[in-house]
């Protein structure tokens, strides 16, 4: 079993084995990590936008007075979600939302809509506009992947 370490100051997201018997296997592992997350800027991107929002002052900036900030639940499950999410699909926005949650959102047009938001229960609740009259929204379980119903929704609207 491992666990997602992120330190408070930096988005190296390098997993953290909790027994000590995977040694060399995961240190290599990080290393692998750590090259892919450099290989792929638009994923910092996205990081660096999630950091922003573990400021208070962001949340009230996006829904004024009364907002909650980021749950750090909410905040963590984001980055565990953006860490396994495949290259292809990082062409998304973050926001925080007025309840704590932190929600992704991928917008081709009207007709082609994702928004999954996290609110660090280990779910994540989707909602997809895919046509003119097709709706889907639901909640999944979130773990160590991307549930499969949500690579499919995000190849619909690719």
């Amino acid at each position: 079993m491992s666990v997602l370490a992120i330190h408070a100051e930096s988005f190296l997201f390098l997993l953290q084995t909790r027994t000590s018997a995977a040694g060399s296997f995961a240190t290599d592992f990080r290393r692998r990590q750590l090259s892919e997350v450099l290989r792929y800027p638009a994923r910092q991107r996205l990081l660096d936008e999630l950091q922003v929002l573990r400021d208070p002052q962001a949340v009230t900036a996006w829904h004024g007075d009364g907002a909650k900030p980021v749950l750090s639940d909410s905040w963590i499950a984001a980055i565990q979600f953006l860490s396994v999410l495949p290259p292809s699909f990082l062409d998304l926005e973050v926001s925080p939302d007025e309840d704590g949650c932190v929600s992704f959102d991928w917008y081709r047009n009207k007709g082609l809509q994702l928004s999954i938001s996290f609110a660090g229960d280990g779910q994540l609740y989707y909602a997809a506009i895919l046509g003119s009259v097709e709706r889907i929204s639901g909640r999944l379980p979130f773990h160590d992947s991307v549930p499969e119903e949500i690579i499919r929704l995000l190849r619909r609207i690719a």
